[in-house]
């Protein structure tokens, strides 16, 4: 009944069959459950609201097309917490990374600390926040973080189309001996990820946090109206690439002040899909799967409202510990929170105070990260 072909990934070892949990019903969730079902891993998916995953309930199995192809077993579908920790040993969180600490207000009356926890897009600290809302529920969890892997929609037929694949990103837990002791989990499933020198560098290692706010923000008109156009070929211009070249001359510096490099972002998308390095320009308008990515249609998306209140502001305080100018940075925040009030978003952004760090100075926080 089950089978796959033309699986583009290194793999993990399918006689180490482990039990997983994923948590989350929309694009991630359903592309990281096919993944990890494709590799041999018995795959349980837990959403607040099950309904949404009514079709792979009724199969008892996900359907991929893309990079990935076939029909494969799913465990369970469940609406309880209790059900999933205890069908899990390793769980992914693949939910926007403004739910985190609603995600870990569910999981903690049953998870232990036997469990390891996975954040499927961790932006800016989000295992690190993560880590503090499990302990204010009086629980001690392991939990580390990596970029959200895959390029996917969901199609119409309840299937996820995968159309790419980042064959590199980093991960890292709230620090670096959290990172080397459960690393190997997390390279169990994607043996192609590297540690990262702290979660700093980890979050700030993000093409979309970097790319999404000043792409949607120079198409806010387009956007607001609807128009379609592709994101990426059609949504830039060398202007546009001006501002992103002033974004992640702040991405470095302010890397550079908690004791981390990050690699340029050409680079960055060329070791995620590869690409044409010549400019930054060239290299968004030549990755292969992003002729396919369509611009969203309302400002009340991701692109601002995960990217900006998950990345972008944490890394402004951040600066600010740290006595680095991030103007472009402060500038994008203004017009985001101007736009999102009027879209009617209501999203709570990630604070130092959630990090545990807002009493604290860049060098304790350094201390911290490098420990």
């Amino acid at each position: 009944m089950y089978s796959t072909t033309s699986i583009q990934s290194a793999g993990a070892d399918v006689t180490s069959k482990k039990r997983v949990g994923v948590i989350g019903s929309g694009n991630s969730a359903h592309a990281l459950a096919a993944w990890l079902s494709s590799q041999g891993h018995q795959v349980s998916m837990y959403a607040r609201d099950p309904g949404k995953l009514a079709r792979i309930d009724s199969m008892g199995a996900i359907t991929a097309q893309g990079k990935l192809e076939g029909t494969f077993p799913v465990n369970m579908v469940t609406g309880s917490a209790e059900k999933l920790c205890s069908e899990a040993d390793v769980i992914f969180v693949a939910t926007l990374a403004t739910a985190y600490v609603d995600v870990a207000r569910q999981l903690s009356p049953f998870i232990t600390s036997d469990h390891c926890v996975v954040l499927f897009s961790g932006k800016l600290c989000g295992c690190l926040e993560m880590t503090n809302a499990f302990a204010s529920f009086g629980k001690s969890v392991p939990v580390i973080e990596t970029d959200s892997i895959f390029a996917c929609r969901l199609q119409d037929d309840g299937s996820i189309w995968i159309r790419g694949h980042k064959q590199w990103t980093l991960y890292s837990g709230i620090n670096r001996t959290m990172t080397a002791e459960y690393g190997p989990v997390l390279e169990s499933f994607f043996p192609t990820l590297d540690p990262a020198d702290n979660l700093i560098q980890r979050g700030l290692t993000d093409f979309g946090a970097f790319a999404h706010p000043v792409i949607t923000l120079a198409n806010m008109s387009k956007i607001d109206r609807g128009e379609s156009f592709l994101f990426y070929y059609e949504g830039l211009s060398e202007r546009t690439v001006g501002l992103l070249e002033a974004v992640e001359y702040e991405f470095r510096a302010v890397a550079r002040a908690y004791g981390v490099e990050l690699i340029p972002m050409k680079e960055l998308l060329n070791r995620y899909y590869g690409c044409d390095t010549s400019s930054l320009l060239t290299a968004m308008t030549s990755v292969p799967n992003y002729r396919h990515s369509v611009a969203p249609q309302t400002l009340n998306h991701r692109y601002l409202n995960e990217d900006v209140q998950c990345t972008l502001i944490p890394l402004r305080e951040l600066a600010k510990k740290a006595a680095v100018p991030t103007p472009t940075i402060d500038a994008l925040i203004h017009f985001t929170s101007l736009i999102t009030d009027a879209s009617g978003a209501d999203v709570t952004p990630r604070s130092l105070e959630s990090l545990g760090w807002s009493s604290h100075n860049h060098e304790y926080i350094t201390d911290k990260v490098m420990a």
